[in-house]
């Protein structure tokens, strides 16, 4: 069976595929496809990660897993790595501003575009981050939240939380 879906407005083609599992006939595999139109321009991103610096942040990465070589990498080096690239495919028009968090969660830095200036100031304020201390994720929500509530909708918000939930 194959559906196709053509909504000029918003997708250049919508198909999904159902198969049933030759193994199992009370299984069905579907595989849905999107294709969005493609355009010249987009809103803005107003990009707001939540950084975990709680202690736990500081242990290895690899720790308790099974056969993997210890690269010597924490928990906020992958992070502040993570961050670092996201940062970096950000086009001049759109803003970041950072969230740490602790026991308490603190605004490290407002909103800021990200052209050439601003994008080395917000991996400064990466590079400087260290981990130490609890886990608040609820502050850290909140002060994020209250940063986004000072924009309006002509920005694409996302907040990222990067937590190793402990």
């Amino acid at each position: 069976m194959l559906i196709d879906y053509t909504n000029p407005d918003l997708l250049k083609t919508f198909t999904t595929e159902a198969v049933i599992d030759p193994e199992d006939s009370n299984k069905l595999f579907v595989n849905i496809s999107i294709e969005p139109e493609k355009t010249n321009s987009r809103k803005p991103v107003l990009l707001i990660p939540m950084i975990d610096l709680s202690g736990s942040m500081d242990l290895d990465a690899c720790e308790g897993m099974q056969g993997v070589e210890n690269m010597s990498f924490t928990r906020i080096d992958l992070v502040k790595h993570s961050l670092k690239t996201v940062v970096s495919i950000l086009d001049k028009e759109d803003k970041v501003a950072l969230v740490s968090f602790r026991a308490k969660a603190k605004l490290e830095l407002e909103p800021i575009n990200t052209n050439e200036i601003g994008k080395n100031v917000i991996f400064d304020t990466i590079k400087k981050m260290d981990a130490d201390g609890a886990t608040n994720i609820w502050d850290a929500l909140r002060v994020a939240i209250n940063v986004a509530k000072r924009f309006d909708s002509s920005y694409n918000t996302c907040l990222m939380l990067f937590t190793d939930g402990e």
